[in-house]
């Protein structure tokens, strides 16, 4: 089965970010099929998709995020209408205010995912977090603990030749320059091939697909070659969208 995919007006053709919404859209209209699924959508906030996947009737929604300035729209870089419709979008979602990293719940989900997030998690978090350089992955661990036995969990992030930086407003960039990272307007982690095995742990692979940015259009690349590409800049020009299941990898 394949979702019959159209790029939203707010999406341009081909970018990083209809790449990804493909990709997504497909994994959770294949993993509903004929009945209810659960979704957890961590690092929601300001989302553009969400009204997409709420439109799937099989698919109850929750969005989970630490900062609650994002999820209330106030540090959300964007116009007053779409901050408008984003506190629209607010309004009909459940939603969880708390880090992935230190959250337990009893309930499980059919789908965790993480759209474009881990790469931000990595260089100590925002400037006032105590994470350490594992965090992405501690993150990771935190998510898995929330999948169903069944479920899986679905990433994208920008993958390469690795480089590490560190946001010019960050507190801590002065001991993360220290540790190899540059300064750079984001704090971001572009995964080299050994990273991604750690994210992927003991693991299943169950589907992957690696793009690469050319012309100013991302285009689908076997894996060797997105993770042989050499980001210039904290600009993302390669990413991974994967998902993983349970298993023995």
């Amino acid at each position: 089965m394949s979702y019959n995919y159209q790029t939203p007006d707010w999406c341009i053709p081909n970018s990083e970010r209809d790449v990804e919404l493909k990709f997504l859209l497909n994994q959770i209209y294949n993993k509903s099929g004929n009945r209810d699924i659960s979704v957890l959508d961590v690092g929601f906030a300001g989302c553009g998709y969400i009204p997409q996947i709420l439109d799937m009737e099989s698919v109850e929604y929750t969005g989970l995020d630490g900062d609650p300035d994002r999820i209330s729209g106030r540090a959300l870089r964007m116009k007053e209408r779409d901050r408008k419709e984003w506190i629209n979008i607010t309004k009909r979602i459940k939603y969880i205010n708390t880090n992935i990293i230190n959250y337990t719940s009893d309930k499980k989900y059919d789908i965790v995912m993480a759209i474009s997030v881990i790469e931000h998690i990595v260089p100590l978090g925002y400037s006032n977090s105590n994470q350490d350089e594992d965090s992405d992955i501690k993150a990771i661990e935190s998510m898995k603990n929330l999948v169903k036995d069944d479920g899986i969990l679905l990433l994208t992030f920008p993958c390469g030749r690795e480089r590490k930086f560190v946001s010019e407003k960050n507190d801590m960039r002065n001991k993360l320059i220290e540790r190899g990272f540059e300064v750079s307007r984001h704090n971001i982690l572009i995964y080299d091939e050994v990273r991604y095995k750690k994210i992927i742990g003991s693991w299943t692979v169950n589907d992957e697909i690696f793009s690469v940015c050319e012309n100013s259009k991302f285009t689908n690349v076997d894996k060797d070659t997105a993770f042989d590409y050499y980001h210039k800049s904290s600009h993302v020009r390669s990413i991974c969208s994967v998902t993983l299941g349970r298993g023995h990898g």
